[in-house]
């Protein structure tokens, strides 16, 4: 569950490139004008760098403190769980064999509270069986229930425990999270991975550096974060995803040295050029 309930952290988008600049800088702590200094850097204007900032520290995703006349901001909330989740990389735990359901039957009336327990749950790693019925292959209601509103009147939420044959077990998580098109999808994205990675010029550095590391990694790193994480028993033997991470890590360590000199000189100097900040 994201830290406030609702929607996964957007990644892709402007507010996205915010958790990128933090870790390609290695800094917990970054000055205002830093920041939108690096955003116009990626291609955000500066009216826009600043509603983007605005807007993460109105969500709780950016906490900001007064260092003389300067705001310092530190990463917080929903994104920095995201990109701890995807930098940490939890193994998932033991399967015990059973899925963990939610049946629900929710009149039209009530539409708004139908359409918040499908996002919350799809944001928890459930997925639909059929109409009416979310499963996860670990136990997640308590969490699922505490973040939802009161079950309105002709309305009915059930938990409920379901077991099947490993095969079938198998067939069913391959249908329900769509793994077929998950492992296309983190092949194409690895194999651009890699062809942008062998290709990086030896004497690459300073925003060019950064422009290109976050270019590479944006997809990828939004692929990780929508990984149900499923165990291992459920899922083919070629799953792919192991090797989109491993491409992650290649990129990383070829760009983020030569990105993070000129993210931290922007820091440690946000009124200087960008042409004077470059190593």
């Amino acid at each position: 569950m994201t830290a406030d309930g609702d929607e996964l952290p957007d990644v892709v988008g402007s507010a996205g490139l915010v958790p990128f600049l933090f870790g390609v800088s290695g800094l917990e702590r970054l000055p205002g004008t830093a920041l939108v200094r690096l955003l116009g850097d990626l291609g955000v204007g500066t009216s826009a760098a600043r509603t983007v900032i605005a807007r993460l520290r109105t969500s709780g995703d950016l906490l900001s403190e007064r260092v003389g006349r300067e705001a310092m901001y530190t990463l917080a909330g929903r994104m920095n769980e995201a990109f701890e989740r995807i930098r940490d990389d939890p193994a998932p735990h033991a399967w015990d064999g059973v899925f963990h359901g939610v049946l629900f039957n929710v009149p039209e009336s009530a539409r708004s509270y139908r359409d918040r327990l499908r996002r919350l749950a799809r944001n928890d790693g459930y997925a639909p069986l059929r109409a009416g019925l979310l499963i996860h292959p670990y136990e997640r209601w308590p969490q699922l229930s505490a973040a939802l509103p009161p079950c309105p009147a002709g309305a009915t939420v059930y938990p409920l425990q379901l077991r099947f044959s490993l095969a079938d077990a198998r067939t069913i998580t391959a249908a329900a999270w769509e793994l077929p098109r998950r492992a296309a999808e983190c092949r194409t994205a690895t194999e651009a991975l890699e062809r942008d990675v062998s290709a990086v010029p030896a004497d690459l550095s300073g925003v060019a550096a950064l422009r290109l590391l976050v270019d590479c990694l944006r997809r990828p790193m939004s692929m990780l974060l929508s990984d149900p994480r499923l165990p291992p028993v459920l899922l083919p033997g070629d799953w792919p995803f192991h090797q989109l991470r491993h491409g992650i890590e290649a990129a990383e360590a070829r760009l983020t040295g030569r990105a993070r000199d000129y993210a931290a000189a922007v820091a440690d100097r946000p009124g200087v050029s960008p042409r004077a900040a470059r190593p």
